[in-house]
């Protein structure tokens, strides 16, 4: 899920946002960039502060257009502080990049030159994909590390399978994604549970470890909390390091060396 262009209208928005408010409905168009206010709306802006805000309605909210990549924003208000250098969007939030196939949504976001957070949680997806992630707590994407980060609660979907658990570390440049604190994760033929669950994007590996316990139609693999299980995504074959059970449909309970 490509989340760079967030930086991009963040750089825009510095721009448009910090030019003189207009009473009546706006549609302030500079270059390739596009705030509309509704009749309805008020701008306002403090020289003083360097605070500028736009203000719209539930079914009337402020449109944020940027053509070229094209992407959209919207928002009930939007408030630029030139100070920090802070962009925030409230209350029924949605951000489109067409050409990425990235969708943001959440009740707050947040975007500086270094980040881009959902502080109140939402949901991003891929269009491209077949992914989402979705956060109950915070999301945030960090720029120069190309790192996404949830807390408080998420669930990622991804092709035909999920990851949900308390904290999720998504590592965009690399493929790698670290999930910690009661994991699961469902897929078609497997599903499984552990204290830390790594998936690497490129070898379609899931990783699980501390006391991790594998789930399948006729049986099941539990391991202790110093056991590693590696599940290959492909191939649908499971390894196991350290100590383990493994239990079959006929009730019969092996307990293997562990590798």
């Amino acid at each position: 899920m490509r989340t760079k262009n967030l930086l991009l209208l963040f750089l825009s928005f510095v721009f448009i946002l910090s030019c003189s408010p207009q009473e009546a409905a706006l549609a302030l168009a500079v270059s390739d960039f596009e705030v509309v206010v509704p009749a309805e709306g008020l701008t306002e802006l403090d020289l003083k502060s360097g605070v500028c805000i736009y203000r719209g309605q539930p079914e009337r909210p402020i449109r944020v257009l940027v053509s070229s990549p094209q992407m959209q924003l919207t928002a009930v208000t939007i408030i630029y502080d030139q100070e920090k250098q802070l962009l925030t969007a409230n209350q029924q939030v949605e951000l489109e990049a067409e050409e990425d196939g990235v969708q943001v949504a959440g009740e707050q976001l947040e975007i500086t030159e270094e980040w881009a957070k959902l502080p109140a949680g939402g949901r991003i997806v891929s269009t491209t994909e077949e992914a989402s992630l979705v956060s109950s707590g915070t999301l945030c994407y960090l720029r120069a590390e190309e790192i996404v980060q949830a807390t408080g609660g998420f669930t990622l979907f991804y092709e035909d399978w999920s990851l949900s658990g308390d904290q999720l570390e998504a590592n965009l440049a690399d493929g790698f994604f670290t999930g910690r604190g009661a994991l699961s994760f469902e897929h078609p033929e497997v599903a499984g549970e552990a204290e830390r669950i790594e998936y690497d994007q490129k070898n379609e590996l899931i990783t699980l470890t501390g006391s991790p316990h594998l789930r399948w139609a006729d049986g099941w693999l539990q391991g202790a909390e110093e056991t590693v299980i590696i599940y290959d995504l492909t191939s649908g074959k499971a390894k196991a390091v350290g100590p383990t059970k493994m239990r079959f449909s006929q009730d019969t309970v092996v307990n293997p060396d562990g590798d």
